[in-house]
């Protein structure tokens, strides 16, 4: 009689709390935070952890796929064309997710997840330093030193003969780089207010120069870089040499955020970051972006402003259209990705306006 109490069975069942699919769970998990926490895709994050969790209810370890979808441990897992069924089925035949591997590998995955552990730093805004640059501790700690160093000089605003003879600079060395180019400063010194906070400085060369480079004819005495990457680079270099440019707040293959002085009796140069004048003239802080030449024009548009000028046309292009729209060109949005809009002549601001229906607005009335 008493060998039949349930209080003295053995349970056949695993305790409870115990997982017995770690060996999958611990996968999708991974993926589930990378997708949520680092790449800001909540959707994918909780397809995945809705499997996780359900397989780890189970009170047997699963060796096969057929196990999980006969009956299905969540609905989706019932459809063949199931993507987390079919990262389920790799992890079980291979012991390996492709997709989790190649990820671990991405540089704003492991530049989002070392920056998060930084007291205070969220994952917003670890992907916003990802997004200007900012890829390491080191480099976040170096930065934070110079704002320390510099603090009372950026709360000055910069005149705006200041501004001119800086991206002066920046112009004259983007030229000798790439004869023909074009250098323009762009912010709230492109809508002609008196003063500004920093200074963008894009820089695009011609199209017949993009064709003589893909063509592989550049070498022909005119002087100046061979190819496109080596634009910025050699821009740089020039500012750094002439003392233009004094801290690196940080270096990408297209953009660079840094300090610039302008010399006191300069009538220009030019560079993003922070330009020296003389030892006491102000640091500023500069941006220098450089850009194809079919994508200038939605660059300007972007950084030019002002913000909520830019967000209104964002807002039309989204509802009116379907567009998005952003520093590289109009994109039409699918159901799960976005394409380039191909079917538009767009040679200056103006043309995007147009592209959208718009009345164009000149650079001085978009400070709204």
């Amino acid at each position: 009689m008493r060998a039949k109490l349930a209080c003295q069975q053995r349970s056949r069942d695993p305790p409870k709390g115990v997982n017995l699919n770690a060996h999958i769970t611990d996968k999708l998990e991974d993926l589930a935070e990378i997708y949520d926490k680092v790449l800001g895709d909540p959707y994918k994050a909780k397809n995945h952890n809705l499997a996780a969790n359900a397989i780890k209810d189970l009170p047997f370890k699963a060796t096969r796929i057929e196990q999980l979808v006969d009956p299905p441990v969540i609905p989706a897992m019932a459809s063949k064309r199931s993507t987390v069924r079919g990262k389920i089925n790799e992890i079980l035949t291979t012991g390996r997710l492709q997709k989790l591997e190649e990820l671990k590998r991405n540089d704003r995955v492991v530049a989002v997840r070392e920056l998060t552990r930084v007291w205070g730093v969220g994952e917003a805004k670890a992907r916003h330093l990802f997004n200007v640059g900012i890829k390491t501790v080191n480099q976040l700690r170096a930065r934070q030193m110079i704002g320390l160093k510099y603090f009372d000089e950026f709360d000055q605003r910069m005149p705006r003969e200041e501004a001119s003879a800086i991206a002066g600079y920046v112009e004259r060395a983007a030229r000798r780089a790439c004869p023909g180019c074009v250098a323009v400063a762009a912010g709230s010194y492109r809508r002609g207010k008196p003063t500004c906070g920093d200074l963008d400085v894009l820089i695009s060369p011609t199209r017949e120069w993009m064709t003589a480079e893909s063509c592989g004819s550049l070498g022909d005495g005119r002087g100046g870089v061979s190819t496109f990457k080596d634009i910025l680079p050699t821009v740089l270099a020039e500012l750094r040499g002439k003392g233009v440019l004094t801290d690196d707040l940080s270096v990408g293959k297209d953009s660079y955020m840094g300090l610039a002085r302008a010399d006191a009796d300069a009538d220009g140069g030019g560079g993003m970051g922070v330009v020296p004048v003389e030892p006491a003239r102000t640091h500023r802080r500069i941006d220098v972006k450089v850009y194809a030449p079919e994508e200038l024009p939605f660059a300007l548009l972007y950084f030019t402003g002002s913000g909520y000028f830019n967000r209104s046309m964002r807002y039309w292009a989204k509802r009116r259209f379907g567009l998005s729209l952003n520093d590289k060109g109009i994109f039409r949005e699918t159901s799960n990705a976005a394409s380039k809009v191909t079917d538009a002549e767009i040679d200056d601001e103006a043309d995007v306006f147009e592209y959208l229906r718009l009345k164009y607005v000149a650079p001085e009335d978009r400070s709204v």
